[in-house]
C-alpha cells in the first residue's frame, strides 16, 4: 500500500470514529443531532497530530456518505458524494425525516414547499426539480426514512460482543514448552460464546479468523469490546470493523468495563 493510500484509509478510519456511535445508535445523548453538536464542540486529533474542530454539518455528511457507500464513502479523492448537493444542506435529511413522522402521505412537492417556509430551502437557490433530484438520490437507500435513534442499551443479543485472549496451560511440543491462548469472543446479552479457539499463536491474524467465524454464525454485532493488546490493536482490525459498521471500542488501561 502506497503512503498516500495509507493516507487516505486512516482518514476514513478517523471520520469513522466519529460517526459509528450514531450509526449504531450507541451514543447517550437523547438524539442524533444532539450527538453531532457534542462531537463537533470537541477538538480532535487528526492521524497526522494536528488537532481541528468540525462543524455538525461535516460530522453528518460522513453520515449520511457512509449511510450511502459504506466505508468507501468517507475516503477523500473518490467522488463518493453523489447526492450530497453543496446549495442543500446534509442537515435537511433529518429534517425531512421528521416532516415525514407527521405527514406520512406529504408529496413532494408540498415537501418542497413546506421546507421552503420553514427556511430550511430558498426557492431562489434551490430549484424543484433539484430538490426532486436529490430526494431521489437518498430516498434510494432509505436515508430520509430512518428513524430517529434513542439512547443505547446493551439489551439486546449482537449488542456488544466482548473478545479476550488469556492463558491456559503449557505444553511440550518436539520437547519445547509452548503456551496454549484461549481465544473467546462473548456476546454481552445472552453470555453466549459466540467465538472461540485454541492456539499457539496469540496474534491479530488468528483473532481475526475467530472473528470471522463469529460473524459468519451469529452475524455482525453493534460493539465489539476488546483490550489494548496487540491482536486488537492494530489497523487491519479497525479497517475490518469500519467496513463492516461495528463499533470497535479498546479498553482504557487499568480500567475494566465490569
Amino acid at each position: 500500500m502506497s503512503r498516500f493510500a495509507g493516507d487516505i484509509e486512516k482518514g476514513a478510519l478517523f471520520r469513522y470514529s466519529l460517526i459509528v456511535p450514531a450509526l449504531n445508535e450507541t451514543y447517550t445523548e437523547k438524539s442524533r443531532n444532539e450527538y453531532f453538536i457534542n462531537v463537533a464542540n470537541k477538538e480532535h486529533e487528526l492521524p497526522d497530530g494536528t488537532k481541528k474542530y468540525f462543524s455538525p454539518e461535516s460530522i453528518k455528511k460522513w453520515f449520511y456518505l457512509y449511510k450511502k457507500y459504506g466505508f468507501d464513502g468517507l475516503k477523500q479523492g473518490h467522488r463518493k458524494d453523489r447526492g450530497v448537493s453543496k446549495k442543500i444542506p446534509i442537515s435537511i435529511l433529518d429534517t425531512i425525516a421528521e416532516i415525514k413522522k407527521l405527514k406520512k402521505h406529504i408529496t413532494k412537492r408540498e415537501l418542497y414547499e413546506q421546507l421552503c417556509s420553514m427556511g430550511e430551502l430558498r426557492k431562489v437557490d434551490v430549484a424543484e426539480s433539484t430538490f426532486y433530484r436529490f430526494l431521489s438520490l437518498n430516498e434510494e437507500n432509505e436515508i430520509i426514512y430512518g428513524k430517529e435513534c434513542k439512547a443505547y442499551e446493551a439489551a439486546s443479543a449482537n449488542d456488544i460482543w466482548q473478545a479476550d485472549t488469556s492463558q491456559v496451560m503449557r505444553i511440550k511440543v518436539n520437547n519445547k514448552s509452548e503456551i496454549v491462548y484461549l481465544v473467546q469472543i462473548i456476546d454481552d446479552a445472552s453470555r453466549l460464546i459466540v467465538g472461540q479457539a485454541l492456539t499457539f499463536h496469540d496474534n491479530a491474524i488468528f483473532f481475526q479468523k475467530v472473528l470471522k467465524r463469529a460473524v459468519k454464525v451469529y452475524g455482525i454485532p453493534k460493539v465489539l469490546y476488546v483490550d489494548n493488546g496487540s491482536p486488537y490493536s492494530n489497523e487491519q482490525l479497525s479497517l475490518i470493523c469500519a467496513s463492516l459498521g461495528i463499533h470497535l471500542v479498546h479498553a482504557k488501561p487499568y480500567s475494566p468495563r465490569r
